[in-house]
């Protein structure tokens, strides 16, 4: 090509001339092509002056146009990519991206390259692949110096990516903090930087107590980046560590995440009232959250996409429903064997609209009679232990009005009387298991149950004021070997109970008649269990009233729509009216619960949408949506095993 005669243009590239055709490079180069036809002195001048690329990546541009020779390698990559897209090659830089891909899948060793040249070169659908795989081998990469390449708004999409795979949680505040400090990591040794902070310098501890200075035009994004990862479920000693960080305590935004996460993992009795973003679980975790709801004889679950699930059947060492031993201990008293048992078909998943239905197959039919037998010791043992004498004969519906549920740590207790039985189980999310849990003193009908501290309180209920409680982290410890004990007395009985903890007391809701059109509150102080007082009344039914917590707040929420906020300050009880949330309608309110930044409001019967005042900059929650409540009851944060959710 050089040494044609017919060339009509040069192209000067650093003093190095190229001797070219105005057509083929026209017809190769949209840069060129507007060059020629622009009009400009450039379109008839004979040399071309060219400006941002090596004369050697040229010439492998030439040789790509004029030989059809293929130039690519890992070495070049780059600067050709570069070049190509100066010049507009589209052929080319289709060549290179199918090059760029094919390097994504082989190696773990370019992501940031490919991605960073992705980013600034235009390539969207690249620059989520490379993105993709950084994500993925995230566990590789937060060890690389090449992490520190990324900026902020590149660290904030890593961290909140929905395949980002993480052993554990510590490791992305341990990257969070390496990328801070915008320092690389020495060669030899454990490097990774831990989340500890010397007490008078600005400084981060790496592993092997050498200090790195944090830069400070990064020390800005920290409560950014905190904030993206799952500041919650990090272990109890990076959460210490994060209190104790200088970085962090500079930052009260940083601050007050890191006490939140100290205060998850001190009040494990109050994870259930709320899930924010950065509590929620990774994707890539074998665990998912969920709405835990129990639904006369079954247990759903509604996931954070809005779909419901029936759960998977449960091991063959516990029985296979939450009502099942119950069912067949009324029968066997009652004689009456209409009532079958939960088939294990594979459930079906259903939208939000729909309602929920289950099939029984044929063959579950047939093995009812030999379940039944199976189980007789169990049936017998439970006979004698939660069997009411003077009600053995009562014929008592299980249903979801007699359950009352609250979860500790991931862990869901409740308490409930069915067929004569009065009954008190855990089920246990890692293994999804049901266990049998030593029954309260006092069988009742539709009792409170709360969770404060590390106890398990079951209040009042109809015709009763006696409270007992249960040493819940004993009973998790060593189970069957604590017992419910009396603890307190409610100032006079209530129906159509509400408890929710409030600070260091439990703050109670209720009826003292179904005809009266208020409600009655009373405050239970654990450390006065000798004292329970009246302290105010609100208009508006008790019946249709449910509690929920967003972090530290506690708040009510009536049918009407008026939330209201509690709070407990200098030994009395303060009850304000935060914000009325929606007013055309009065709803019959089934539970609420606050998950990631949404407050869920679950409504009994058929649903008609109110018109919902605008929350978008709700400090608390930034959506409200309504959701038919399916007959349920108990409407619980907590994780599940994603497995156990067949679709």
């Amino acid at each position: 090509m050089e040494t044609c005669p017919y060339h009509d243009v040069t192209v000067v590239i650093d003093n190095v001339e190229f001797p070219c055709h105005r057509f083929m490079l026209s017809a190769c180069s949209d840069f060129f092509q507007a060059m020629f036809q622009s009009g400009m002195k450039e379109a008839l001048s004979r040399k071309v002056d060219l400006k941002g690329i090596e004369p050697e990546t040229f010439r492998l541009l030439l040789d790509s146009m004029y030989l059809s020779r293929y130039i690519l390698s890992v070495k070049n990559v780059s600067r050709v990519w570069h070049a190509a897209h100066q010049l507009q090659m589209r052929c080319l830089l289709q060549s290179i991206e199918d090059f760029q891909h094919t390097r994504l899948e082989y190696t773990d060793r370019t992501f940031v390259d490919i991605y960073c040249d992705s980013k600034l070169l235009n390539s969207e659908i690249l620059m989520m692949e490379a993105m993709s795989n950084m994500a993925i081998r995230f566990d590789k990469l937060r060890l690389r110096d090449d992490l520190l390449r990324l900026d902020a708004e590149d660290m904030k999409i890593l961290l909140s990516h929905k395949k980002l795979n993480v052993f554990t949680e510590d490791d992305v505040i341990d990257a969070i903090f390496f990328w801070v400090s915008d320092k690389p990591r020495h060669s030899n040794g454990d490097m990774s930087l831990k989340c500890t902070g010397d007490s008078s310098n600005e400084t981060l501890t790496n592993g092997l107590g050498t200090e790195v200075s944090a830069a400070k035009d990064r020390s800005e994004f920290l409560f950014e980046l905190l904030a993206k990862s799952k500041i919650l479920l990090v272990s109890a000693t990076c959460s210490q560590n994060l209190l104790d960080n200088k970085l962090v305590q500079r930052d009260p935004r940083a601050l007050a995440l890191a006490r939140e996460s100290a205060r998850y993992h001190l009040q494990p009795a109050r994870r259930h009232d709320y899930c924010p973003c950065y509590g929620m679980v990774r994707q890539t975790t074998v665990f998912t959250n969920v709405v835990f709801m129990i639904s006369d004889r079954f247990v759903i679950c509604r996931t954070s996409d809005g779909k419901w699930h029936n759960m998977k059947p449960q091991h063959r060492t516990v029985l296979d429903s939450v009502f099942d031993d119950l069912g067949r201990l009324k029968e066997s008293v009652e004689e009456d064997t209409d009532e079958g048992e939960l088939s294990e078909e594979e459930p079906e998943v259903y939208e939000e609209e729909e309602y929920l239905t289950f099939k029984k197959t044929v063959e579950d039919e047939e093995k009812e009679d030999d379940d039944v037998e199976e189980n007789e010791e169990e049936e017998e043992e439970m006979k004698e232990q939660y069997l009411e004498p003077a009600n053995a004969a009562e014929k008592v519906t299980a249903t979801q009005q007699n359950c009352k549920a609250v979860s500790y740590e991931n862990d869901v207790y409740w308490t409930g009387k069915a067929g004569g039985v009065f009954f008190a189980r855990k089920y246990k999310a890692a293994s999804n298991s049901w266990n049998t849990i030593v029954a309260p003193n006092i069988a009742r009908q539709d009792p409170a149950l709360v969770c404060l501290d590390q106890y398990l309180y079951l209040i009042g209920g109809v015709n009763c004021v006696w409270i007992e409680r249960l040493h819940v982290e004993a009973e998790q410890k060593s189970q069957g070997s604590e017992q419910w004990k009396k603890y307190g007395k409610l100032v006079v009985p209530m129906t159509n109970l509400t408890a929710t903890a409030c600070d260091d007391v439990i703050v109670i809701f209720g009826s003292q008649t179904d005809e009266r059109w208020e409600t009655v509150v009373q405050v239970f102080d654990p450390r006065v269990p000798s004292r329970c007082t009246f302290t105010k009344t609100l208009m508006g039914s008790a019946k249709n009233l449910v509690s929920f917590k967003h972090g530290q707040d506690t708040f009510v929420l009536q049918g009407s729509g008026a939330l209201w906020k509690l709070s407990f300050k200098r030994n009395r009880l303060n009850i304000s009216h935060h914000v009325k949330l929606w007013d055309d309608q009065a709803l019959n309110l089934a539970g609420a619960t606050v998950t990631n930044n949404e407050l869920l409001v679950f409504v009994y019967g058929s649903l008609l949408i109110p018109k919902v005042k605008n929350v978008s900059n709700f400090e608390h929650f930034r959506k409200l949506r309504f959701i038919e409540s399916r007959g349920g009851y108990c409407f619980l944060n907590t994780i599940i095993r994603t497995n156990l959710l067949k679709a």
